[in-house]
């Protein structure tokens, strides 16, 4: 698995509806444009191509400095009262 990727869903003219994943670098250049493992085609969904090749998403965080994400994966927010 790579740190980073590109995910692209797009409506092919003649094929239909297509999600690829490409490998990246840090600063977000593609490295590749031949499509890794999880791409496929039949719906526009970034969500299921990288579930598809094994990627976890992270859950987003408020917009906030103070929130965190504890070792059990519960998400802490500054926000919240106790």
């Amino acid at each position: 698995m790579r740190d980073y990727v590109i995910v692209s869903a797009v409506l092919a003219p003649y094929s239909g509806p297509e999600t690829y994943i490409f490998p990246a670098a840090e600063d977000g250049r593609a490295l590749s444009m031949l499509e890794m493992s999880g791409s496929f085609k039949g719906a526009l969904d970034h969500a299921q191509a990288l579930a598809n090749a094994g990627y976890l998403i992270a859950p987003q965080l408020p917009d906030c400095s103070g929130c965190r994400e504890t070792l059990a994966g519960e998400i802490v927010c500054c926000q919240e009262k106790p």
